[in-house]
């Protein structure tokens, strides 16, 4: 699975992307009031985040996320910076490594019930029986290109994600995700989560780059 496409902020037209952002929202309103729906989606503009920028990060700060260490690999390696989402919205994203437009490492927080359910089904492909720990439930899978985690949260549903460009950073991926799902579940308050993976031993097993299936994630 590919990463996506980085935007950066000076590509935004922020005028032209509330213009459109308002003009779905009404259509939507429309469509809704047709149908006999009642009440309406409020006007997305004010809510919006400003478009992603670079950011200079620290070691105890990965993509701006306090207690989120940055690996030794990115530090000795010399791996590019972050281009990450700026102020609060419904989605955070943090791009690394960004090569001919494309990150090879996406990390995102999706804070918003209504889009982390879009990830409802994935979080259930190759994962283990849903798990609890205390009065936090959560379920997700690790593989060579991704790492997910959806919990259940106060607020309702918030998906955790890492992926990686072609599955080309499977250890990366195991390292950063309990860190990344601890450290932001913290700064949102659904935490603690304390997110345990299956032993690298237990993935042997399957054939490289095999990415159907998944190991299941757990809570500790």
């Amino acid at each position: 699975m590919e990463t996506g496409w980085t935007v950066y902020d000076d590509e935004v037209d922020i005028e032209a992307r509330d213009a459109l952002a308002r003009a779905v929202v009404k259509l939507v309103n429309h469509y809704m009031a047709d149908q006999g729906c009642t009440g309406e989606i409020a006007d997305p503009v004010g809510g919006m985040p400003e478009p992603p920028g670079p950011l200079l990060e620290e070691k105890d700060a990965m993509c701006g996320v306090k207690g989120l260490r940055l690996p030794a690999a990115f530090r000795h390696e010399g791996r590019g910076g972050a281009v990450v989402t700026r102020g609060d919205g419904p989605v955070r994203t943090c791009d690394r490594d960004v090569l001919f437009g494309h990150p090879q490492l996406r990390l995102m927080t999706i804070e918003d019930p209504r889009l982390a359910m879009l990830y409802d089904g994935l979080s259930r492909d190759g994962a283990k029986d849903r798990v609890s720990a205390g009065e936090q439930d959560g379920r997700g899978f690790v593989r060579d290109d991704m790492g997910l985690f959806q919990a259940e949260c106060q607020t309702g549903q918030v998906t955790f994600l890492v992926r990686a460009e072609n599955g080309e950073h499977p250890d990366d991926i195991r390292t950063i995700l309990p860190r990344y799902v601890a450290a932001e579940a913290s700064r949102i308050g659904c935490g603690p989560l304390r997110v345990t993976l299956p032993a690298a031993a237990d993935l042997a097993t399957r054939p490289r780059g095999s990415r159907r299936r998944g190991a299941g994630v757990q809570l500790s």
